[in-house]
């Protein structure tokens, strides 16, 4: 069975980036199992509100290999 991909995106209310992930994803020669877009954190935009997001996308990712 082959590996299964997730691909994690920290976002703090960036909805034109998350626009250009998405297509960027999409020309992806093999594309992931799962996409996880995080932007729940409760601190202002800035490192530690990164670092909240990208652990709780990391806490929910199934996939064996985390990009």
């Amino acid at each position: 069975m082959p590996p299964t991909i997730s691909v994690i995106t920290p976002s703090c209310g960036r909805p034109a980036g998350l626009v250009l992930a998405e297509r960027m994803l999409q020309r992806q020669t093999i594309q992931p199992d799962e996409w996880i877009v995080e932007s729940g954190s409760t601190l202002t935009p800035g490192p530690a509100n990164f670092t909240e997001n990208l652990w709780n996308a990391v806490s929910r990712a199934r996939g064996d290999y985390l990009v």
